[in-house]
């Protein structure tokens, strides 16, 4: 018996001491596996690690490559002659160049710019650099490319392309915009005639006498009220109508509308309140209402609308660089049947320039007349008048736009044996306003005797009024304006990622 036992308990001891062999086993391989589990977090947590890095470095150059496209753009509407200069003359600077181009200094930069990205503790994220290549030059479209680099540990370079194209300023959609109580007055033998739409603020004055006419040949929007009066005798001399081709014809106002003797406005008027007084009459129907109206002269709006002071000092500085300020003390005089190229190549358009008169721009009374050509900018800091006459060479093709910077005035006036003639084909400007809208500044534009000032094309009065002397004749039909190598203003669209190569010049 009792050996039956010790074989007993000798093969349970057997048994036992298997188990404990293959537990061992089992522990160990829960050990290899373990350690295999942790070596993959390890190795997942890392790579999770430098995905994230990568992720966020990308992340960092498209906003650094995003931020030099946006501040060339910014940089550009302030001195819009700079895409062209770049691609024509390959002129460049630090952050701004054009790609195998020679390297000299960029107009209108006295320093070279900071092309660093800098986060809130001012620490440098990465700096930029940004190429511009002609697109389609026809149209004035540059293809803008921004290449970003970091530094460091995720070093990384990125490229964001996009294309760079004019957009129109807002109010050069109208034949006139007046900012200062707008005032169509022609007295006797006078007229004030403008065809194409118009828009004013804070009120509109049409008057005229038995031996004038004012007459807007559009749409007229009014912010504020409107007098449109005649005089009692005579034929109808204030009137707002259709255009030759059948459009426009209608006044909308925020404000009441008083509708005076032999004045009348064919189609609809829409006021708050319409008065008729004496002959005055309104051929449409009247919708009493308070209408919504763009406001183009309010600040915000019209520092979008128009070149604002920071444009217009860009387009000096042009000037002063390219050797075109005009004139003495006494301003910019031409004379003896001048003639004045705008062009910088002669004969090609997409060459025209911009010329600075600091103290004033005037044509004298041995301008008979005297003529311009080309396309090109007359900006001045003094007053504009004409006393003798000024055409284009030829009114198809030729463009000329003055701007006068500050409150001067523009007028013209002539004499029974020397009457004046100004044919201006483009633009208007008298007065500015600044970026943010809170300064605006501006004169009068005064048609006076013996004078017919003729605008093809668009007129603004920021500050001041526009009026007419005895006999004067003041004609503005709208014309879209095409100062084709200048006068632009920029906005990028078509955004892309890529990779530049700088042997083709290319973005892949």
């Amino acid at each position: 018996m009792d050996k039956v036992i010790s074989i007993v308990l000798a093969r349970v001891s057997s048994a036992l001491s298997e188990q404990r062999g293959a537990i061992l086993v089992i522990a160990l391989w829960m050990l290899v596996l373990m350690a295999a589990m942790g070596a993959t977090g390890v190795m997942l947590g890392t790579t999770e690690m430098m995905i994230s890095g990568n992720h966020r470095a990308e992340t960092e150059a498209v906003t650094v490559a995003e931020a030099g496209l946006m501040r060339f753009v910014g940089r550009v509407n302030e001195n819009p002659s700079w895409p062209k200069e770049l691609v024509r003359t390959g002129q460049t600077d630090n952050a701004f160049s054009a790609a195998a181009l020679a390297a000299t200094t960029l107009p209108g930069f006295t320093t070279p710019p900071d092309n660093v990205l800098k986060d809130s503790t001012f620490t440098p994220r990465g700096t930029y650099q940004v190429r511009v290549f002609p697109d389609d030059p026809v149209q004035h479209y540059y293809r803008v490319v921004s290449t970003a680099t970091l530094p460091g540990d995720n070093a990384t370079e990125i490229s964001v392309e996009g294309i760079l194209r004019t957009v129109p300023y807002q109010a050069w959609s109208v034949a006139s915009l007046g900012c200062s109580n707008s005032n169509m007055q022609a007295s006797a033998g006078g007229s004030y005639v403008v065809v194409g739409d118009m828009l004013a603020y804070p009120s509109l004055n049409m008057g005229g006498n038995s031996t004038s006419k004012v007459e807007v040949q559009g749409n007229v929007s009014v912010i504020g009220t409107v007098s449109i009066a005649g005089d009692s005798t005579g034929p109808i001399m204030s009137r707002i109508v259709p255009t030759a081709a059948g459009s426009g014809g209608n006044l909308t106002a925020t404000g009441g509308v008083t509708v005076t003797n032999l004045s009348e406005v064919t189609n609809q008027v829409m006021a708050p309140a319409l008065k008729i007084n004496g002959t005055g009459s309104v051929i449409g129907s009247f919708v009493q209402s308070t209408p919504v109206l763009v406001n183009y002269c309010a600040p915000a709006r019209l520092s979008r609308s128009i070149p604002t002071f920071e444009a217009i000092d860009g387009y000096i500085e042009t000037a002063k660089l390219d050797g075109l300020v005009m004139g003495g003390a006494s301003g910019w005089k031409l004379t003896n049947n001048d003639i004045i190229d705008l062009n910088k190549t002669p004969g090609d358009n997409t060459t025209g320039q911009v010329f600075f008169a600091p103290a004033g721009f005037s044509t004298t009374n041995k301008c008979n007349p005297c003529q311009y050509k080309g396309h090109g900018v007359i900006i001045t800091t003094g007053a504009v008048s004409f006393s003798g006459s000024l055409l284009p060479v030829d009114p198809l093709t030729d463009r000329l736009t003055i701007i006068v910077r500050d409150g001067s005035n523009v007028g013209s006036s002539g004499s029974a044996a020397t009457p004046v003639v100004v044919d201006i084909r483009g633009v208007i400007q008298v007065g500015a306003v600044n970026n943010l809208g809170s300064l605006k500044v501006g004169g009068n534009f005064d048609v006076g005797n013996n004078s017919r000032f003729e605008v093809y094309g668009s007129v603004f009065v920021l500050k001041g009024v526009t009026t007419n002397n005895s006999g004067g004749h003041l004609y503005i039909e709208f014309s879209a304006v095409d100062n084709s190598a200048m006068f632009r203003k920029y906005e990028v669209g078509q955004w892309r990622r890529c990779a530049y190569n700088a042997t083709t010049t290319r973005c892949i």
